[in-house]
């Protein structure tokens, strides 16, 4: 049984993470989907504790994965939507605001997207 020594484990461990962060932002496009169905009408309860158990996964990796402010994130927005996933309910419009920008937050902490360009970003090189 052959052990792996520290630089090759630590090398091994920047791999895992730079995976995690490649697919970061479509973890974080899956939360906004789930989210735009449950708002146009889908508020059956599957939907509701599927849109839970995916902020609460993103929470625990993305922690675990070097990424606090993420996993902060995602666990505010986890646990204000978890009343509402418990009885697969949207919440009323104040807090459907509210959670919006939980959202918001979350993406935010992930940083920009690689694959694409922040628009502020983008308008403000603009003469």
């Amino acid at each position: 049984m052959s052990t792996m020594d520290s630089e090759t484990f630590k090398k091994y461990l920047s791999a895992l993470s730079a995976d995690y962060r490649a697919t970061l932002a479509e973890k974080l496009l899956h939360i906004d989907q789930m989210w735009k169905e449950l708002t146009a009408g889908s508020t059956a309860f599957g939907p509701m504790t599927t849109l839970h158990r995916e902020l609460h996964t993103l929470a625990g990796s993305a922690k675990t994965f070097g990424m606090p402010a993420v996993s902060e994130a995602a666990r505010v927005a986890e646990h204000f939507i978890e009343p509402y996933a418990l009885v697969g309910a949207l919440p009323a419009a104040p807090q459907l605001i509210e959670f919006e920008s939980l959202l918001a937050a979350l993406r935010e902490s992930a940083g920009p997207r690689p694959d694409s360009t922040d628009p502020a970003q983008a308008s403000s090189s603009q003469p």
